[in-house]
């Protein structure tokens, strides 16, 4: 009975985790340097005369996402031997 609360509570904490990621990166894409980022990827030639730097921006997007990535395998790592993510 104990070990399926303490999975219960490890699948919401996950789930309150990334729910938190969601809503933070929801409201960075809304920023300037969010909607730089987006029309980067949509029109370089236009962000690029509107004075933004293309290559900034994207060494910005691949960190923030590479950080992303970063992020996701340290909580699989935690949970590694775990009931709940058994690699078997």
């Amino acid at each position: 009975m104990a070990g399926e609360r303490s999975r219960c509570i490890d699948a919401v904490s996950i789930l309150l985790f990334v729910t938190a990621v969601c809503i933070l990166l929801y409201f960075f894409f809304r920023t300037d340097l969010g909607t730089a980022m987006r029309a980067t990827g949509d029109n370089p030639q236009m962000i690029r005369a509107l004075g933004v730097s293309v290559d900034a921006a994207t060494i910005f997007g691949l960190a923030m996402s590479n950080g992303l990535i970063a992020l996701s395998g340290a909580l699989i790592a935690q949970y590694q031997g775990s009931r709940m993510c058994r690699w078997e």
